[in-house]
């Protein structure tokens, strides 16, 4: 079995991947040159992060370089979990239904504050230097408590 054929059985869940060669040409909706290059470093995903940089291509998020990122991910304690939001690192956010974020994938800092909603709970939080400070208006047991964030997971 080739490189090529190696990675297209890696990425099969992930992506819908076709390859023109077993080199650099390889794509898959947009796939980047970091999936393949790391898939043949050994790694499947970028190391920890509290932040992960993504990009929307073709209805799917894709990590990315931070400079190139439309969103990032976080694992936020509590009952929130994996979360992706639009960010951007510079401009006015006026508008646009972004956060604006540090562009820290160790110690991210996000404005304005980060509302989550879901049938059963309330999670308000302040996300500042890697870490979530949850407001006194949360329905949880964290409510009023500062904890770091959590590390995304390699396959989020």
């Amino acid at each position: 079995m080739n490189i090529r054929d190696e990675f297209e059985a890696w990425a099969k869940d992930k992506l819908d991947l076709h390859c023109a060669t077993a080199d650099r040409d390889c794509y898959a909706s947009g796939l980047t040159n970091w999936a393949f290059d790391a898939f043949k470093a050994g790694r499947a995903a970028p190391a920890s992060v509290k932040a992960l940089p993504v990009k929307l291509v073709a209805g799917r998020y894709l990590p990315c370089d931070i400079g190139d990122a439309t969103h990032i991910t976080l694992n936020v304690p509590g009952p929130t979990g994996l979360l992706t939001l639009p960010v951007q690192t510079s401009g006015t956010r006026a508008g646009t239904g972004n956060w604006t974020w540090n562009g820290s994938t160790d110690a991210p800092t996000l404005r304005p504050s980060v509302l989550t909603t879901g049938s059963t709970f309330r999670c308000h939080s302040w996300i500042t230097d890697g870490q979530a400070q949850f407001l006194d208006d949360c329905d949880h047991d964290m409510r009023g408590s500062t904890v770091d964030l959590l590390a995304v997971p390699a396959d989020a």
